[in-house]
Parts: structure tokens; C-alpha cells; sequence
């Protein structure tokens, strides 16, 4: 749709788009894009030279999605860029930039290789319409990568499925599900908490309406068994009317309602109360009472009256003791017979001593990590079947150190990044971080350059950046200021 070029200025790499007759700057989307700096937007140049008008992308040290996602994709490569191109038109929307002016393709997103983060370019004319869905988008994207198997690719189905489901996608929803199986740990950790915090709440809840169940239910009973005392002895003519009346009113009002009133009956709420009930429990103390003033007047009258008592000491009444003391077991009581009279408990009793792991007999080095080859400083390549190619296939020869690198796979890539490539120059500093890669087309072999700082040269000519050359046997090859040699067995 739109014819857009590269253009080398020193280490700065562009692309480059010449607006034609008929296009027409939007010059609010132009202002947007060059004067905010938004995160997943490659930030936007327009330069005039004479009748012609030009807007150019900064794409330095960057690769298309394309060559991001060629070969085995990881799990965390493609989800971190997905998730990026996200955020990114999410965070445009707020700046008014509209979906349709974004370029969704995967030529035309770039994506640094360190951080594995896209960005997106917006076309800032008139009348861009993007009629393609970011749904049907991602799944292309699908079906179109090649997946890592040595991972749980479980994933891949999920969004597709999830993809399915939602005809009207949310990209907000989308991005937090993939934020979840990014992180599916950390995801899992949060909805834990939520519920935790959630089924607290409800708890709490629960608690508290049964808590102001019961005080209501032990208010009407106290009021209740005022209202039936109060008509018994107006009945009885104990008391005058209005001095009962104002008496019980003020015992009911100063009676607190967390006093517990009330006993176990089978078959009644909790915190109901016989009537009456109350009245008994006060006539029975009154003849307690009795029975004890009779008591001590009669042991008075036995033993004298006076200031001072002379003889045998006063015994002092004092409280049974209702639980056994210590140094009494029982004489004469058999273990069986104590233990029926013990009630059971509804609790398993554990007895014995707790067993601790010491860890002692656990193997040496457990729990640690061993760490292979550590400072080889050599990276070994292997091919699909894990086996080092040998006899007919080509390889690279470093001129630096007459070293022999096998390409055994169609996407071989060359930079000092060691996480993104499969041989690493992490001896020179000119090498970009995915500098170039050798692809590997029906047979025969291209060189790609990624967009790097120092260009890459073939037989003394430089490539413009993703631009392919095809190989032959001797074939020079320059990254920066490294010399390969390739060759065909």
C-alpha cells in the first residue's frame, strides 16, 4: 500500500516515506506524533526538499517482526512483543491517535531485539483507513510462527480459542490476558489474594449480621420478659401500677444486652428464654440468701458476740474449688472408669514428638545451581537434530581466527546479543546485536543486514538495511569490520 525505502544517515537508519499527489498531512496526528513521546510509536521526522515532502521513522538497531519471529519463537519472545504493540495503540488513543492510521504489518513493526518490545508506525494523512482487524491480525500471526516445542505451547491454543470467543475484542481484556500467561505465576498469586481479600469481606459480613441478629433477639427477650414480670405483679397487686411501670422500665433500659440470660432448650432459637424464667432465678436466690443470714445468726449464738472472740480461730467459709488440684489423682479410681467420666472431645488428640527434617541426608550441592562449560567462551552450534552439521553443508570461516561456524538451520543469526543469536562476536564492538542473518531460500543461501550500526558488506558492497544478497562458495562477507568467509562443502 505504501512504498516506504531506507536511508543510511552515519549510524542512524530511517525509513522513509515520500508522500505522493494525492496524500494529504494530518497535521493534528503529525503534531501528536512529534511532539509527545509515546512508548511502542516510533517517533516521526518531516523534512521538504523543494516539491517533495518525506516523513521518516528512526528504526536504528531494530528488526522487523518478521525477522524477530522467523525461526523457533519463545514463549516470552512472542507474547513480550504482542503485548507491546498493545500498549501501544492503547497509549495512542489518549493522545486521539486512531486505530486506523497504524500500519499493522509485520514488515513494517520493528522490534528491539535487546528487549523484545515492538513499535508501531502511524501514518499521519488523510483518509488512511487500516480495515484489518487487530484480532484477525494476531491470528495470522499464529499461523504463522513457528513455535519453540520444547515449551508448553498450550498458550497458542488459548488465544486462538480466546480469539474466537470475543468478536467485539477489548484490547484492554486482551492485554491483561496476556500479561497472564506472561505471567501466569505472578497472575496466579494476584487472584489468590483477591479472593482471600473477597472471601474475608464476606466472612465478616456474615459475622457481623449474626452479631446484630443476636442482640436484636436478646433485646426483644429482655423486653419481653419485662413486659410479662411487670403484668404478673400488677396482677398480684404487689405494687402500684404506675410505680411498677416506671421501676421495670428503668431496670430495662439499664440492662445491658450482652448479659447472658439464657439456657440451652432443645428445640428453641438461641437466645430465647422461658417466661418467667427471670423471676424464678430471683426468688431463688432471695431464699439463698435467707438460708445463709439463718446460717451465721445461728453460729453466732453458739460461739458468743463481741469485738474480740477468744479460742479456736474463726473458720473462714471459702469456695469449693471446682477443678482438682494438682497433687491429687483420683486414689482409687481406675483409668477407665476416670477417662468415662471425662467428656470426649470432638478434636483428634496428636501425641508424641513433631519429626523435623534435619536435611542431612539430603545429596550435595541440593537446591543449587551448576553452571556448564563456565568460561568456554566459545558458542557451539548445533542444527535441528541437535547433532553438529559436518560433510555437505556450509559453513562461515571467521578470518580473525581461522574459526569454522556449521550453518545447520534456515535462519542463522550473527550479533553479540547471545539470548537473540546462534553465534555470538562478543569480541568486537563494532558487531551490532543481531547484526545480519544467513536465511536459507529453496536451497540456496541470502544474507540479510538488520538494520546495523556498522552495515554489512558484501564482496566490498554494502546492503542496505534488510536487504537480501544471495551467497555463493567464497563469497566475502563484512559485519562491521569482522570478515567471514562462505563456503559450500
Amino acid at each position: 500500500m505504501y512504498e516506504l525505502t531506507y536511508e543510511n544517515q552515519g549510524s542512524k537508519t530511517f525509513l522513509v516515506y515520500q508522500l505522493q499527489k494525492q496524500d494529504q498531512l494530518d497535521t493534528f496526528t503529525y503534531g501528536m506524533l512529534s511532539n509527545n513521546k509515546m512508548k511502542g510509536v516510533l517517533p516521526i521526522l518531516f523534512m521538504q526538499m523543494n516539491e517533495k515532502q518525506f516523513v521518516k521513522y528512526d528504526i536504528s538497531s531494530k528488526v522487523t517482526l518478521q525477522q524477530f519471529l522467523s525461526g523457533m519463537v519463545r514463549k516470552n519472545d512472542f507474547l513480550t512483543s504482542v503485548i507491546s504493540i498493545v500498549s501501544a495503540i492503547l497509549d495512542a488513543e489518549e493522545y486521539m491517535i486512531q486505530y486506523d492510521s497504524f500500519l499493522l504489518d509485520t514488515g513494517k513493526i520493528y522490534v528491539d531485539i535487546t528487549t523484545g518490545e515492538a513499535s508501531v508506525i502511524s501514518m499521519p494523512l488523510m483518509g488512511v483507513k487500516n480495515t484489518q482487524s487487530f484480532a484477525l491480525f494476531c491470528k495470522q500471526l499464529l499461523f504463522n510462527t513457528q513455535f519453540d516445542q520444547r515449551e508448553d505451547t498450550s498458550y497458542v491454543a488459548y488465544i486462538i480459542n480466546y480469539l474466537n470467543q470475543n468478536s467485539n475484542l477489548s484490547l484492554v481484556d486482551f492485554k491483561a490476558m496476556l500479561t497472564g500467561q506472561l505471567h501466569p505465576v505472578a497472575n496466579k498469586a494476584i487472584a489468590a489474594e483477591s479472593n482471600y481479600q473477597e472471601e474475608y469481606i464476606q466472612k465478616k459480613a456474615v459475622e457481623n449480621a449474626i452479631n446484630m441478629t443476636s442482640q436484636v433477639k436478646q433485646s426483644r427477650t429482655i423486653q419481653k420478659n419485662a413486659m410479662v414480670a411487670r403484668d404478673e405483679m400488677i396482677r398480684k397487686n404487689e405494687i402500684p401500677l404506675d410505680k411498677k411501670i416506671v421501676n421495670q422500665e428503668k431496670k430495662v433500659q439499664n440492662k445491658k444486652v450482652t448479659q447472658n440470660l439464657e439456657f440451652a432448650i432443645p428445640g428453641m432459637d438461641e437466645g430465647m428464654r422461658m417466661p418467667g424464667m427471670a423471676e424464678d432465678e430471683k426468688k431463688e436466690k432471695k431464699l439463698k440468701h435467707k438460708k445463709k443470714a439463718k446460717k451465721e445468726k445461728r453460729e453466732k449464738k453458739e460461739k458468743g458476740t463481741g469485738f474480740f472472740h477468744f479460742g479456736k480461730k474463726k473458720k473462714v467459709e471459702t469456695p469449693q474449688q471446682q477443678f482438682m488440684p494438682e497433687d491429687q489423682h483420683m486414689e482409687g479410681t481406675p483409668m477407665g472408669e476416670m477417662q468415662q467420666q471425662i467428656p470426649s472431645s470432638p478434636y483428634q488428640v496428636i501425641t508424641g514428638e513433631p519429626s523435623f527434617s534435619s536435611g542431612m541426608n539430603q545429596p550435595f550441592g541440593f537446591g543449587e545451581t551448576t553452571v556448564l562449560n563456565q568460561g568456554a567462551g566459545e558458542t557451539m552450534v548445533l542444527g535441528e537434530s541437535g547433532q553438529i552439521q559436518g560433510g555437505g553443508q556450509p559453513y562461515l570461516l571467521r578470518v580473525k581466527n581461522n574459526q569454522r561456524i556449521p550453518i545447520g538451520q534456515g535462519v542463522f543469526r550473527l550479533g553479540k546479543d547471545l539470548e537473540h543469536v546462534d553465534y555470538c562476536i562478543d569480541d568486537n564492538a563494532a558487531i551490532s546485536r543481531c547484526h545480519a542473518t544467513v536465511i536459507m531460500k529453496n536451497g540456496c543461501y541470502d544474507v540479510l543486514d538488520n538494520n546495523s550500526t556498522n552495515h554489512t558488506y558484501v564482496d566490498g558492497v554494502m546492503l542496505r538495511p534488510n536487504e537480501e544478497k544471495e551467497l555463493h562458495d567464497k563469497t566475502k562477507i563484512t559485519l562491521g569490520n569482522e570478515e567471514f568467509i562462505f563456503n559450500i562443502q
